[in-house]
């Protein structure tokens, strides 16, 4: 962004005025959902939501910046558990599918997929409490599954998958000490 030396403002990097966006856009949404723990020791948690923007920000790879986009819808669904089959041990896995769209197809743009915006997520673990004489720790997996990288939907990222562990030590309620290894894998992933 260049300043304009003449009228004030500012110019994008051919000379042009640049219109500023509003910060405050109006947005609409919904979630309804149920949580149970029929099951002794689990806790369930299913969530269904939908959510209208007037205007989506986009990141610019190529400029490094943000821009106000095209209005936008969003909706998935959710799905959180954790259980604790003894006093020593808890599972977790926490599931999202989503999908995100533009609402309309203005200026002649490509498609109205939203780039980079993740469908898949999955993040699990098991967490090892107090089972051995103070020692806890535990697994994590993260997963992020292929997002549209443009606005046809016809260019994806591969998936992402980091896995990663934690030991720790907890001598009283005021001191621990926690060691963590992340990327366990060494996947590079993007």
């Amino acid at each position: 962004t260049v300043v304009n030396p003449v009228g004030g403002g500012n110019l994008d990097d051919e000379g042009n005025p640049i219109t500023p966006a509003d910060p405050l856009v109006r947005s609409y949404s919904a979630e309804i959902g149920a949580r149970t723990t029929w099951v002794k020791g689990l806790q369930s948690t299913l969530a269904i939501w939908w959510l209208d923007i007037d205007s989506e920000l986009l990141f610019v790879g190529d400029a490094g910046t943000t821009t106000a986009s095209r209005p936008s819808r969003r909706y998935g669904i959710e799905f959180n558990n954790y259980y604790t089959p003894t006093e020593w041990l808890t599972l977790d896995a926490d599931l999202s599918f989503s999908e995100a769209r533009f609402r309309n197809n203005l200026d002649g743009a490509a498609g109205n997929y939203i780039p980079n915006s993740v469908e898949t997520v999955i993040a699990a673990g098991a967490t090892f409490h107090d089972f051995f004489k103070g020692w806890y720790g535990g697994p994590r997996l993260r997963y992020f599954g292929p997002r549209t990288l443009d606005e046809t939907g016809d260019v994806k990222s591969d998936a992402t998958l980091l896995v990663s562990a934690s030991l720790g030590y907890e001598f009283n309620k005021n001191l621990s000490f926690q060691a963590e290894v992340y990327n366990i894998l060494n996947r590079e992933d993007d």
